[in-house]
């Protein structure tokens, strides 16, 4: 980049705050930082818009991701956080103990001017399309787009396998698992937390039997 351009890409990205802050409102969407997002019924739906240049040119660029609400309150759960279910909303698209979620679309627009004018109109157009998207979708939409293999989509397989309580084809997942999952909370990893919830449901399960 020239220097010329690097001072218009850094005012691009600190005109951008206000842009959302600005345009959200009027769709009945909330804004935190950098991220946009809407609660409807159990589905959470977010959408990160971004700033970027690449061989020269200047993108604006936009990701809307989908998931259910109980995703993150499970997570939470195994990882010994329960507080955080207490937490602003907001918390799930900007924490770093947050599920992703499914990415439902991408886009990338380049900005030929590197202008505030073009961001402006940019940021529109994917707020009105993230806004539509969610007004038409609700928790089938990411069941349809789910991807083991997408970010973080083995963590988001298991905790789907304990949300239907199929604790031994989720165990059998966990102890699958080459890392850690990511995750990890005094000391402890994500797959060693899920390791623990899991056996703990299912000794659970069987002195459920042993009694009933």
């Amino acid at each position: 980049m020239t220097r010329e351009q690097q001072r218009k890409l850094k005012e691009l990205k600190q005109n951008l705050p206000q842009i959302l802050k600005s345009n959200v409102k009027s769709y009945g969407l909330k804004k935190k930082d950098y991220m946009v997002w809407y609660q409807k019924d159990d589905v959470y739906f977010s959408l990160l818009i971004d700033i970027r240049e690449k061989d020269g040119h200047c993108y604006c660029v936009s990701e809307e991701r989908i998931k259910p609400l109980w995703l993150d309150d499970l997570f939470w759960d195994i990882m010994d956080m329960p507080e955080n279910k207490s937490e602003p909303l907001s918390l799930r698209c900007i924490g770093a103990f947050a599920i992703y979620g499914m990415t439902s679309f991408e886009c990338e627009q380049d900005l030929p001017e590197w202008s505030a004018e073009e961001l402006k109109k940019c940021v529109i157009t994917y707020i009105e399309h993230f806004h539509q998207y969610c007004n038409n979708s609700n928790i089938e939409n990411y069941y349809s787009i789910f991807d083991s293999s997408a970010y973080q989509g083995d963590i988001q397989e298991i905790l789907i396998l304990l949300h239907r309580q199929e604790y031994q084809k989720a165990l059998k997942y966990i102890q699958s698992m080459e890392n850690g999952g990511q995750f990890e909370n005094k000391g402890i990893c994500f797959k060693n937390y899920a390791e623990k919830y899991c056996k703990k449901h299912i000794r659970h399960g069987r002195r459920w039997k042993i009694f009933k």
